[in-house]
């Protein structure tokens, strides 16, 4: 059985899946940077509970933080499947959150955005659910997000539901009909 890693190249492991993640999804994000982006997001008909922009902005460094410190943990134990496992969720988790990004508003696909993030959500609470054979500290980590991912799945849903003129996927198969 391999012995889990030393803390500081754990941390460097997590640190730049952490960082390349944040440079995949930063040019999807509907920021003041991205005015394109930006302006069709903000013509979407959105229902009342959607958070005020900044929140996007302080919630997913918040949750991804959490996913990555649960990800140190684990890196810090013994090799074992529960352990392997769990970290490869981890990592699907990363990138279905980029990939969530790329597809709902880089592409601007709010149909195929919605069967993403219930991916996401799926794979997040399986990376809870391994984690926690594991390490429950590390599990809790993950929780929020998965929770978090949930709602997003739910909102991305209704933006899909509310803007079928704003959605490519529904353009798309429209046009293909």
């Amino acid at each position: 059985m391999a012995r889990g890693l030393d803390p500081l190249p754990a941390g460097l492991i997590v640190v730049g899946a952490l960082t390349i993640s944040g440079l995949v999804s930063r040019p999807y994000s509907p920021d003041p940077s991205h005015p394109r982006l930006r302006r069709w997001y903000k013509a979407l008909d959105k229902p009342g509970v959607t958070p005020p922009d900044a929140a996007f902005g302080i919630m997913w460094p918040i949750l991804l933080t959490g996913l990555g410190i649960g990800a140190w943990r684990l890196l810090r134990r013994d090799s074992t499947p529960a352990r392997n496992a769990a970290l490869g969720l981890a990592a699907a988790t990363v990138g279905l959150v980029d990939g969530y990004a790329k597809i709902t508003f880089g592409d601007r696909d709010l149909t195929a955005g919605t069967v993403e993030s219930r991916a996401l959500v799926g794979v997040a609470l399986a990376y809870v659910t391994t984690a926690s054979i594991v390490d429950r500290p590390a599990a809790a980590l993950g929780l929020p997000l998965a929770l978090w991912s949930g709602f997003g799945s739910w909102l991305t849903d209704e933006l899909k539901q509310r803007n079928p003129r704003l959605d490519s996927g529904a353009a798309e198969r429209l046009n293909a009909a």
